[in-house]
């Protein structure tokens, strides 16, 4: 589904007949391409056994950096992924300066070639066209801030939470807002003690946790916010997907001065 983009270009006449995409995920992929003519398969995110070309995506390194989020299993088994990938792949995908960087950094010469994704923010415009009232939609007041994350560690919400917590203190009228899953499943106990800060914090009144929501409702939000904060420890690609959204829709951002934020090229970004 996140292909429409590539086969709206494809789709020209140069290409017109000649090629054709399959559309698949990780758990089906061997049974969907089964018995069928393929020349090249990606982004595969390991190590395969194709008899066909494949192109392999490196995500990140954050188990370099923050191992403390991660058992050894977890570890051991990415560290092996990467290397496999590296080494046994000619063409490799990724989404940063930073990530290419660090693969040499850690695993030195290896044969594979590797390419940077461009940053473009760029979006699906039906994505924009949302028809409800934001505001009423949500009960949401005029002024707010907003964070689009998953709930994991990484993220990095506590450090957002203190800082609007001062901002309440000032005086501050905007609401913060936040989305995304709730569930981080390697500490289980994350999310209850985010709600334990807020409610410490006494801004239950002032911090609206959402939830998931539907992707055109995240996109109206974004919008109508007065910036998107992005607090993260680490990321695979620059700020994230939720600051690819906020540009695309002329939001600025807040982002943390992580090095690999620092590859957003475009927007209105203030760094902290």
């Amino acid at each position: 589904n996140g292909a429409k983009f590539l086969e709206i270009y494809f789709s020209n006449i140069k290409f017109k007949d000649k090629i054709f995409f399959i559309h698949t995920d990780y758990k089906n992929q061997n049974k969907n391409i089964l018995d069928k003519k393929i020349d090249i398969v990606l982004p595969c995110v390991k190590s395969q056994n194709f008899s066909y070309p494949w192109i392999g995506y490196l995500f990140d390194f954050q188990h370099e950096y923050l191992p403390e989020f991660f058992s050894k299993e977890e570890i051991v088994l990415r560290r092996k992924t990467m290397k496999e990938i590296l080494f046994k792949c000619k063409i490799v995908f990724t989404n940063s300066k930073k990530t290419k960087a660090d693969a040499s950094k850690f695993y030195g010469d290896f044969p594979a070639k590797i390419y940077i994704i461009p940053y473009s923010p760029c979006i699906d415009i039906d994505l924009i066209k949302f028809d409800e009232d934001i505001f009423k939609k949500f009960n949401l007041p005029r002024e707010y801030f907003i964070i689009c994350n998953q709930f994991w560690r990484h993220k990095n919400h506590e450090t957002a939470i203190h800082a609007f917590s001062q901002y309440v203190k000032s005086n501050g009228k905007g609401d913060l807002v936040l989305t995304g899953n709730t569930t981080d499943q390697r500490f289980p106990k994350h999310f209850k003690d985010l709600q334990n800060l807020i409610n410490r914090l006494d801004l239950n009144s002032r911090v609206r946790i959402l939830g998931l929501v539907k992707k055109k409702a995240q996109i109206a939000l974004v919008k109508n916010s007065k910036a998107l904060i992005q607090p993260t420890l680490f990321e695979g690609g620059p700020g994230g997907g939720s600051c690819r959204d906020a540009i695309a829709v002329g939001t600025q951002i807040f982002a943390s001065n992580i090095e690999i934020n620092k590859e957003i090229n475009c927007g209105v970004v203030k760094y902290f």
